[in-house]
């Protein structure tokens, strides 16, 4: 039994309007993708990302933690932390991006 997917109609549909998918808006190509499963729906905003890391070195006094340090306490917050890997070198990207003071550490050329 051969079955065509779910999503040709849908495509079929889109292409009939437009002519082709690549000349469709891109809120019908989504409508697609998400037929297709190939869109997941929304990910999560960069923005979102940028304000929590915001509100944790703002909350922090950085300026007498090192870098190790403000990594422990960004892994143990929970909105920062929900679905992502926090890497020591997220950590200095945040610290220089934001322009903020850190304690460093013997050593350390950063």
């Amino acid at each position: 039994m051969n079955r065509a997917p779910n999503y040709l109609p849908i495509l079929h549909e889109v292409e009939s309007k437009f002519g082709s998918i690549t000349n469709a808006p891109p809120d019908e190509v989504v409508k697609v993708q998400k037929a297709a499963g190939i869109a997941s729906g929304p990910k999560r905003v960069t923005r979102e990302r940028g304000q929590q890391w915001k509100r944790l070195l703002i909350e922090l006094d950085t300026e007498s933690l090192t870098a190790f340090e403000i990594l422990m306490a960004a892994r143990k917050d929970e909105y920062l932390s929900r679905n992502h890997h926090i890497s020591i070198d997220a950590v200095y990207h945040a610290l220089k991006k934001y322009g903020v003071k850190y304690k460093k550490t013997r050593g350390m050329v950063k």
